[in-house]
């Protein structure tokens, strides 16, 4: 996510209605996310009941197993990156955008990895939220609201022109027009983000071999929730460069 200017779009229709269905039915539902005890908690679960394992000495080893995993985890993202060039994506958003110091760059994930553990990746990122920590998934409000947030919190210099200290209770949806997002979930990134009035990215170069052609055209091409489409990685930086020229310019 970084900051940039505000962009608002005015269609209604029945897919759009639906769309918004379907988010607060998906946010009503979801129960708290704790991915890492309930893999804690499974492991233990095999330690004890098949290889008569203490409590005690189970929780250790699956405590350590998961340090292990953990780590394998985050060694093998560099090896799997989306095509387009990330890391050189990332350098060029932070060198081109960051000449008057008004731009963060965070993530918000429903999984329990932060991009910041990974040195590649630790000098183009400010903060990242992930659902564990809020105790909800995508596409509940509060995990973008923890997000906001937490910018606030690290710069809140950027943000002292826009927001009343007395209206915390809003401020998600004041910050919202000056904060993108990109996503490549088209309900729990970009239809939640847009809720919060936030300008999106849809990434559907991330997952285009996923879906249906016709899926692809029905969520890019007239919703009201995409302000654009990035095709790869490097699409994104190209975007952000642009509007965030275009807002210093305005």
């Amino acid at each position: 996510s970084t900051t940039t200017s505000s962009s608002t779009t005015a269609i209604t229709n029945d897919e759009s209605s639906s769309e918004k269905q379907q988010l607060e039915q998906t946010t009503t539902l979801k129960s708290p996310v704790l991915l890492t005890q309930l893999r804690i908690d499974a492991v233990c679960h095999v330690l004890e009941t098949e290889n008569d394992f203490t409590p005690e000495r189970a929780t250790s080893f699956a405590n350590e197993a998961f340090e292990v995993w953990t780590k394998a985890r985050h060694d093998a993202i560099l090896h799997h990156l989306a095509p387009g060039g990330v890391i050189e994506t990332l350098k060029d958003i932070r060198s081109s955008l960051s000449d008057d110091k008004l731009v963060l760059i965070g993530a918000v994930t429903d999984g329990n990895s932060d991009p910041r553990t990974i040195k590649q990746f630790a000098p183009y990122f400010d903060f990242c939220i992930n659902a564990e920590s809020v105790g909800v998934s995508k596409p509940d409000r509060r995990v973008y609201s923890q997000a906001v947030r937490k910018a606030m919190t690290l710069r809140p210099d950027i943000f002292s022109d826009i927001i009343d200290k007395d209206e915390n209770n809003i401020a998600d949806v004041v910050v919202g027009p000056y904060w993108c997002h990109i996503g490549d979930d088209y309900l729990k990134d970009i239809v939640a983000a847009k809720s919060m009035k936030m300008r999106t990215i849809y990434a559907i170069g991330l997952i285009k071999d996923k879906l249906l052609a016709d899926d692809i055209s029905s969520t890019t091409s007239s919703s009201e929730y995409v302000d654009a489409v990035a095709h790869d990685f490097a699409d994104i930086g190209k975007l952000l460069i642009k509007w965030h020229k275009e807002a210093v310019n305005s």
